[in-house]
Formats: C-alpha cells, structure tokens, sequence
C-alpha cells in the first residue's frame, strides 16, 4: 500500500470523528438539523479539500454510487462552473452527493456540510426565507481534529479548496490512478493546476 492510500484510510478515520462529533453536538444543541429531511441545506455550493474528497470517492467507490456521483458531477461542471454562490443557492442546485433527500457520503460528508448545523426553524434555511438563520458555531467542536487532519500531509494541494463537484472529480482520477499503479509515485497531484 502507497503513502497516499495510508493518507486516505488515517484522513476517513478523522473525518468520522469530526462527523461523530458534530451528531453529538447538534444532539446536545437541540438541532432540527437531526430531524430535518427537507436537505435545504445540501443545495448549497460548498468547497472541499482534495483530501475530503480522496476519502468521499473510496467511500462512494465500496458503496457503489461513485459513477453515478460522477456522471453528475461531469455535468455540473459544464453547466455551472461559472455560477456564484448565491445564483447557485436561490437555483436550489442540489448537491451531486444528494439522492432522496439524504446525502450518498453521509459517514464522511463534507466537513462543512457535518458542521452546518442551526438552531433556527429548516424553512428559513431555504432561499425563499427573507429572515436569516441561527448557526450554531462548531470551530471549538471541530477544532482538534480538523488541524489533525491539515497536518496528515505536507503537500498543499491536497488541503486546496475547490468546488465539490470538480474535488470529487480529480479525486476520483487519482484514485482510479492508485487503483491500477499502487506502488507509483504519490506526486501524480503536480499533473493538475491547483
């Protein structure tokens, strides 16, 4: 096994724990995120680590919903590479990881999606609410394990923030890469433009 793989496995053990601990909080703070299926929320534009997505790919790979994701993905990324954040929002553009209303990658999802978690009412998470909603702040929760996770790797692409549907993407190309060599070179991420 590759020093990249061993990075995989060590980084979805920490993003279980950051996940675990964010369930519990949102347990504790009385959350309707925890009883919410509307997935208002999982219509946002998040950004993710190469490393969130590393993870996400092996976990939708074992599941079986990795090409699915990726089909979705590849159209996402010609139809919307240039929408903002907020066109993306208020288009309500659900978030290719989404299928009925419940999250594909849901033991490891996004560190930002685990940490969105408010106080407020699910409706006005919505883009049709005029008032704003009450997040509750999850940087003490989080804290520990996430520069746990940032310290795993020196190489700074793998920390890099790009949109989920394109991390998901190159993701799934150097895993597809690690699957057929995985004795190679763990340097195969200076081949993209980061």
């Amino acid at each position: 096994m590759n020093d990249l793989n061993v990075l995989v496995i060590e980084s979805e053990s920490i993003i279980k724990r950051i996940v675990g601990s964010c369930s519990i909080e949102a347990i504790k703070q009385d959350s309707p995120c925890m009883s919410c299926n509307k997935s208002y929320c999982c219509k946002r534009n998040i950004t993710i680590t190469l490393l969130e997505g590393l993870v996400i790919v092996k976990y939708l790979r074992q599941s079986g919903d990795l090409p699915r994701v990726i089909k979705i993905c590849e159209s996402y990324l010609k139809k919307y590479k240039n929408v903002n954040d907020l066109a993306w929002f208020t288009s309500e553009i659900p978030c290719p990881l989404l299928k009925d209303s419940k999250c594909l990658a849901y033991e490891v999802r996004p560190i930002e999606c685990a940490s969105h978690l408010v106080r407020s009412k699910p409706f006005l998470c919505t883009p049709r609410s005029s008032d704003e909603y009450e997040r509750i702040n999850m940087e003490d929760v989080i804290y520990k394990d996430v520069l746990e996770l940032l310290k795993l790797t020196e190489d700074r692409a793998l920390v890099a923030q790009l949109p989920l549907y394109e991390a998901i993407l190159i993701s799934s190309y150097i895993m597809k890469y690690i699957s057929i060599k995985p004795d190679t070179d763990d340097s195969i991420l200076s081949n993209f433009n980061l």
